[in-house]
C-alpha cells in the first residue's frame, strides 16, 4: 500500500512523513491554493531531503508544459500529477512519468476514466465538484473506486484521514492513498497525524 502525503510546504514536514514512512510527497505548484508552493522553495527542500526515501510528486493545474518540465528539473521531481483540464494528449507528450487525477461523481463511467487516464502510470481519484480541482476534502464512492482498479494503478484520494483510512482501503482495495487536510490540525500538517496516517493504511493491509 503506498501513501503520499500532498500539499507539503516545510522541510519539517516532509521529514516527518518520510520518518513515517510515506512512499511519495506532494508539492502543489498551483498557484491559486493555499497550499502552493514556490518551485525555488521546493527545490531547496528536495535537496535537503534523504535521497532515495520517497518519491517526489509535482501537482500542476492547466500549466504549460515547458513550465512543468522546467520545475520538473528544478526540483528533480519524480512524477507529475496532471489535476486540470488538460486532454489525454497532455500526458504522453510531457515525456515525464504522469499521475493523472480524474475527478468522479455519481455519473462518472469506468470509459471516462479510461480515456481520461490514457498513458498515465497512477490513476488518481478525487470527488469532482464544480469550480474546484481537487483537494475538496470530500469522500467519493470506494466501490466504483475498486471497478476502476480494473484499468491500472488507483491512487485514492477525498475526505481520507487516519481514522477513516482503513476502512476506505478495505473498500477500494486501491493502489495507494492520498491525503493532504486528513493530517492537518488547524490548517497545518501534523506530524503526529501523518504517522498516525501512515500507520493505519499500511494496518489495512494487513487486516
Amino acid at each position: 500500500m503506498r501513501v503520499k502525503i500532498c500539499g507539503l510546504k516545510q522541510l519539517d514536514h516532509c521529514l516527518a512523513a518520510i520518518d513515517a514512512g510515506a512512499d511519495m510527497l506532494g508539492f502543489n505548484f498551483y498557484r491559486p491554493v493555499r497550499r502552493y508552493l514556490e518551485p525555488t522553495l521546493a527545490a531547496e527542500i528536495a535537496r535537503t531531503l534523504p535521497r532515495g526515501r520517497a518519491e517526489l510528486v509535482g501537482v500542476f493545474v492547466n500549466e504549460d508544459p515547458e513550465a512543468i518540465r522546467a520545475i520538473a528539473d528544478l526540483v528533480g521531481l519524480d512524477l507529475v500529477q496532471l489535476s486540470g483540464d488538460e486532454p489525454a494528449a497532455f500526458t504522453g507528450a510531457l515525456g515525464l512519468p504522469v499521475v493523472r487525477t480524474v475527478q468522479v461523481d455519481g455519473a462518472t463511467t469506468l470509459e471516462e476514466v479510461a480515456l481520461r487516464s490514457a498513458g498515465a502510470r497512477i490513476i488518481h481519484l478525487d470527488k469532482k465538484r464544480a469550480g474546484s480541482y481537487g483537494g475538496t476534502g470530500e469522500r467519493l464512492n470506494v466501490a466504483f473506486a475498486r471497478e476502476v482498479g480494473a484499468l491500472g494503478a488507483v491512487l485514492l484520494s477525498g475526505g481520507l484521514d487516519p481514522e477513516n483510512v482503513g476502512e476506505a482501503i478495505a473498500a477500494a482495495r486501491p493502489w495507494g492513498v492520498d491525503v493532504a487536510s486528513g493530517v492537518e490540525t488547524d490548517g497545518v500538517k501534523d506530524p503526529a497525524r501523518i504517522a498516525a496516517f501512515v500507520r493505519a493504511a499500511r494496518l489495512a493491509v494487513v487486516a
